[in-house]
């Protein structure tokens, strides 16, 4: 009788667990940690579109944004690890928020299975018309000469505006006085207003405010300069060894079976490498990333201790 369920129970396990062959048998829905429009949407839905192309199956964008991202990522670590569910987020929500608020309802060592990043976001470091700043050395000496004077803004503690500033802040040893606002647009505003001084800002919004006339573009955080503003040096110029990125990546919910994490993992590198994705992404100054899950895994680690130590008092 013991081996009788034993079998049975072995039967149903088979005919439960989703496999990579029958994989996907119904639509998929990307969780999206943000709101729409914004540089995290806007990949998942070029992304999502070329997806439901390769795997032949419809996938919905739903955005979830709220609580510092960790809304979205909350719903995906909850849901079936069956493939139908996945979470499209930024290290916000991976390494940013958990370093700050360890009474998260997920922890992302557990509660995730990686499957790959997606892109990466320089961000520009921009400044008011009004603030003088008309270069990043011009920015670090008056930082150096006058400490807390210039005031930068972001979206509070747990954004990526204000963990790229602090980055920026300690390799330089410099110190700017931080102005927290509920939203990143806020801050933009106010740098254009002339109510503070300067901001990092993801390129598609740098450049679009600096053609306009109302933001100075300083420089971009990458490694080398953007192909979209090939004009602004990298900060790297003036602070070699500087280099900060936002990032986004997607994963499914903790214990998806191997195959079809393998699966979609080969399906999003194959869509990252097609030229008309790269191309779109590339207009918005975002690039084309994709890692295995193994690297995915080791990068979101490695930037969670990176956040710890640099913000801790």
């Amino acid at each position: 009788m013991v081996s009788k369920l034993a079998g049975a129970w072995f039967l149903c396990l088979a005919c439960s667990a989703p496999q990579a062959s029958t994989y996907p048998s119904r639509s998929i829905t990307i969780v999206v940690s943000s709101a729409p429009g914004g540089a995290l949407d806007t990949v998942s839905r070029i992304v999502g579109n070329q997806l439901a192309k390769g795997l032949d199956t419809p996938v919905v964008i739903e955005n979830r944004p709220g609580a510092n991202a960790s809304i979205g990522a909350s719903a995906v670590a909850r849901a079936r690890p069956d493939g139908y569910t996945l979470l499209a987020t930024s290290e916000n929500a991976l390494t940013i928020v958990p370093a700050l608020m360890p009474d998260l309802p997920y922890d992302v060592r557990r509660d995730f299975t990686p499957i790959s990043l997606l892109a990466t976001l320089p961000m520009v470091v921009v400044a008011s018309p009004s603030s003088g700043l008309r270069s990043l050395d011009s920015l670090l000496d008056t930082a150096k000469r006058s400490p807390g004077k210039l005031r930068f803004g972001s979206a509070g503690d747990a954004s990526v505006h204000y963990v790229g500033m602090a980055l920026l802040q300690k390799a330089a040893g410099i110190s700017m006085m931080h102005v927290p606002y509920r939203a990143g647009p806020q801050a933009m505003n106010d740098v254009m207003a002339g109510n503070i001084d300067t901001m990092l800002l993801a390129p598609g919004p740098a450049e679009q405010q600096r053609k306009a006339g109302r933001m100075q573009a300083l420089g971009v955080t990458s490694a080398r300069r953007l192909d979209v503003m090939p004009d602004v040096p990298a900060v790297a110029e003036a602070l070699p060894g500087y280099t900060f990125e936002a990032w986004f990546g997607l994963l499914a919910p903790a214990g998806l079976p191997a195959d079809v994490q393998a699966r979609l993992h080969a399906e999003v590198a194959r869509v990252l490498a097609l030229p008309e994705v790269s191309r779109q992404l590339a207009e918005a100054g975002i690039v084309a990333t994709s890692c295995s899950p193994a690297e995915f895994a080791r990068r979101i680690a490695s930037e969670r201790d990176q956040v710890l130590n640099t913000l801790r008092k």
